[in-house]
C-alpha cells in the first residue's frame, strides 16, 4: 500500500512540502482526526470491512494521514526541540520511550483483542486516535 497513491509514501512528500506552511501542530491533529474518522466510519459501517474497494479506500486514507501526521511530526519535533549538544542522545531516547509503550500497549491488548469483534476494535482505534489528537 505504501507505493500506492494514497499510500504512506505521497503522504510524507506531501507532508515535506507543506510542513512550513500548514505547522507541525497542525498537521499532526488532522493525521490524528482524520485518522479517526476513518476508524469511525468503519465502527459505524462494520459491513465494510467485508467489501474490498471501501475497506482500502478507508484504509489508505487511513494510511496515508498516519505517515502524512503523527509519523512526519514524531520525527521532526525532537529534532527541532532538544538542544544540539544532546538531540541524538534525547532523540534516542523518546524514540526508546515510544517503543516501550507501544511494546506494554501491544501486551496489554494481546489478550482482549482476540475477543472482541471487528466493530469493537474499530471503535477502540478511533477513541484512541481521538484521545492523540485532543
Amino acid at each position: 500500500m505504501d507505493h500506492l497513491p494514497g499510500g504512506g509514501c505521497t503522504g510524507y512528500i506531501l507532508a515535506a512540502f507543506t510542513i512550513d506552511r500548514l505547522g507541525r501542530k497542525w498537521i499532526q491533529c488532522v493525521g490524528f482526526g482524520v485518522m479517526a474518522i476513518a476508524y469511525l466510519l468503519l465502527a459505524f459501517v462494520p459491513q465494510l470491512t467485508t467489501i474490498t474497494a471501501p475497506f482500502l479506500l478507508a484504509y489508505g486514507v487511513s494510511y496515508f494521514f498516519t505517515e502524512f501526521g503523527p509519523n512526519v511530526t514524531t520525527f521532526v519535533y525532537p529534532a527541532e526541540i532538544f538542544p544540539v549538544m544532546v538531540r541524538s542522545t534525547a532523540h534516542g531516547l523518546a524514540a526508546a520511550l515510544g517503543k516501550v509503550g507501544a511494546f506494554i500497549g501491544a501486551l496489554a491488548f494481546r489478550s482482549s483483542w482476540h475477543n472482541i469483534s471487528c466493530r469493537e476494535r474499530c471503535w477502540s482505534r478511533a477513541l484512541s486516535q481521538s484521545w492523540d489528537s485532543s
